[in-house]
């Protein structure tokens, strides 16, 4: 019998943590398509979770098998607060309202990129940093003022220059917050004097090696 509850308390230990691991994941990828300053809905949501806490952190006793009231508190933080923090995000989102529906025309303020790495299996138990890959971005600016960095493909990476405009497709939130529907983004690539140049040049150096 205390085999079995061992079990089930590892079992439920492993479970809490991909919970943990998916909501932040989830609310990453949600705010990089919502227009907000990331640190106001942490703040609210580790909030709540610390204000409930001496309420609900003797819960984790079960799980953590410590008496001490610090330790299952933060547990108990963690979970709530990073559940919490999805809820926000996610409803925000889902529940958009589609009426508020619009085009918006942005400026592109720089474009970039960042190495980041795979993760390679060593052993059985063991991970480790693999092999490097780029990721593209650009960072837009917003009529009011607000900017926002946005991942891109390569191909409109490629495309973009500093100064273009993209128009993207806007829907307030629920709660109020505007939400980025990437797949209603429209990329324009302005026929500027400088492209048009740059075209006939590329064109002339190609048919000059022919």
């Amino acid at each position: 019998m205390k085999k079995s509850v061992e079990v089930l308390r590892y079992f439920l230990i492993g479970i809490l943590i991909m919970a943990v691991m998916t909501f932040i994941g989830g609310s990453m990828a949600i705010y990089s398509d919502t227009l907000v300053n990331p640190w106001f809905p942490i703040v609210g949501a580790g909030a709540a979770a610390v204000a409930c806490a001496p309420f609900c952190m003797r819960w984790w006793k079960f799980v953590t098998q410590c008496d001490q009231a610090w330790f299952n508190g933060l547990c108990h933080v963690m979970f709530t607060g990073s559940l919490l923090l999805f809820a926000f995000y996610f409803c925000n989102s889902y529940f958009a309202s589609h009426d508020t529906a619009h085009m918006e025309r942005v400026a592109i303020e720089r474009r970039f990129r960042e190495t980041h790495y795979k993760t390679k299996r060593i052993s059985r138990r063991t991970y480790g940093r693999g092999e490097p890959y780029q990721q593209y971005y650009i960072e837009v600016r917003f009529e009011d003022g607000r900017t926002k960095k946005l991942s891109v493909k390569f191909d409109t990476y490629r495309r973009l220059k500093g100064q273009d405009t993209i128009q993207l497709k806007m829907e307030r939130g629920l709660w109020g917050l505007p939400v980025i529907r990437r797949k209603g983004a429209n990329i324009e690539v302005p026929h500027s004097g400088y492209r048009q140049t740059e075209s006939i040049l590329t064109r002339r150096l190609r048919e000059s090696k022919y």
